[in-house]
């Protein structure tokens, strides 16, 4: 079994696919019953799941573009809606149909977000992403070409010409950020969405330029290829954006609890609110007996750690206190260490739902090592951030081995030794 999201999305996509291509097969009627019934389901549980996802990460830096982003699957939603019932129950669609201006609304809205996204982010234009973009670039050139010669001989008209012609022009540049936002997230936070939304984005884009091609020709009827293409594109969008609350709901859904009286802990360091300590120590020893001996006092622990729960539930006599465990295997408690955006949700929750808490964090290493220590650096300050607004303590435990003096400074910054 595929042990990350990004995994089971990728399973997922040829089975979709290949399920979604046996419409091809099926008498016209059949087929164009089964688009008009189930493509305006599947796209409104899209909008359902965005809009989960936007209540599940609202405490992060996808707060800044989840309205915008549940607006953009919404009038998707809303568009199918009325292309079905056009379609159905007013004498089927001829021209240019009410559907298009839900549709080009969401275009637009969504390739706003993604230049708001992109621009934040202040993405450097590394070697990389220049050829990259610059073989799309050339790409899509031809593209939009294409595309708007096939739009003057699919409108009978110059206003349906025109809208026509809007998709494939807002396809070219909502597909160029998706490519620049993966490039960025490529490694950690959030790269799931933009990966999730550039596969799905793929069959929905590769549908207008056919639907193009179809209506030129005088040959499109509901439920052809290029609703297949769009029947794939919400597929892949509810898989992706249900793996993504799933996984939120799992890890982030426990309340704090005191831990039960730890074994053989006396006195040790006392850990004051708002405040984030550091252990320089090649294993997690000292972080874990100062946050073991704060345990005790009654404090409400988080600890995210390499090492597995029943090893540290066991050793350190600890039955209540709620884990999250850095790891590559799979299990109930197993997070993938480039899954940020999870071990984000769950200390932001964790800190809000207790009263008087502590997060202990050994992990940092494994960070660097499936993202970058640019990343690695981000979160540890963000952690910092929400221990300090929200009256908690932090204790992180790093070995100072792995790092450059420069790296060690920075992550110095905002902490006490001990």
């Amino acid at each position: 079994m595929p042990r990350t999201n990004r995994g089971a999305f990728l399973l997922a996509a040829p089975i979709v696919a290949v399920i979604g291509a046996m419409l091809l097969f099926l008498e016209p009627d059949s087929a164009a019953l089964i688009v008009d019934s189930v493509v305006p389901i599947i796209s409104t549980v899209v909008a359902v799941l965005s809009a989960a996802l936007y209540w599940t990460n609202k405490k992060t830096s996808f707060r800044r573009i989840g309205l915008p982003f549940v607006a953009t699957f919404s009038l998707f939603a809303l568009g199918w809606i009325l292309y079905t019932v056009q379609d159905r129950f007013m004498g089927g669609i001829s021209t240019v149909a009410y559907a298009d201006y839900a549709w080009l609304a969401g275009y637009f809205i969504f390739a706003m977000v993604l230049l708001m996204v992109a621009m934040g982010r202040k993405i450097e234009l590394s070697k990389g992403i220049i050829l990259v973009e610059g073989i799309y670039g050339a790409l899509a050139v031809s593209f939009v070409t294409y595309s708007v010669y096939i739009s003057v001989g699919a409108g009978s008209t110059p206003f349906e010409t025109v809208v026509y012609g809007l998709y494939p022009v807002l396809d070219v540049p909502i597909l160029g950020l998706l490519i620049m936002l993966m490039w960025y997230y490529r490694k950690g936070q959030l790269e799931d969405y933009w990966l999730f939304i550039t596969v799905a984005a793929s069959f929905w884009m590769a549908g207008d330029v056919v639907y193009l091609v179809e209506a030129a020709a005088d040959t499109y009827v509901t439920g052809s290829l290029s609703d297949v293409l769009f029947l794939i594109n919400y597929s892949m969008l509810a898989i992706g954006f249900g793996l993504l609350v799933l996984g939120r709901s799992v890890f982030t859904s426990d309340a704090p609890a005191n831990a039960t009286q730890p074994k053989g802990y006396g006195k040790g360091t006392t850990l004051e609110p708002r405040r984030a300590y550091l252990a320089w120590e090649p294993k997690s020893d000292r972080g874990m007996d100062i946050m073991v001996d704060n345990l005790r006092s009654g404090l409400e622990g988080l600890i995210i750690s390499r090492r597995a729960p029943e090893q540290i539930a066991a050793q350190y006599g600890l039955k209540r206190t709620q884990m999250l465990w850095l790891s590559t295997a799979t299990g109930s408690h197993g997070v993938h260490p480039s899954n940020i955006g999870i071990m984000t949700d769950t200390v932001v929750r964790f800190i809000e739902n207790g009263k008087n808490t502590v997060v202990f964090f050994d992990g940092f290493e494994s960070l660097c090592m499936y993202n970058d220590f640019r990343k690695a650096l981000q979160v540890l300050d963000h952690m910092k951030d929400l221990v300090a607004a929200g009256s908690s303590r932090l204790v992180v435990s790093i070995d100072r081995r792995t790092l450059s003096d420069k790296e060690a400074a920075l992550v110095e910054i905002g902490t006490m030794r001990v």
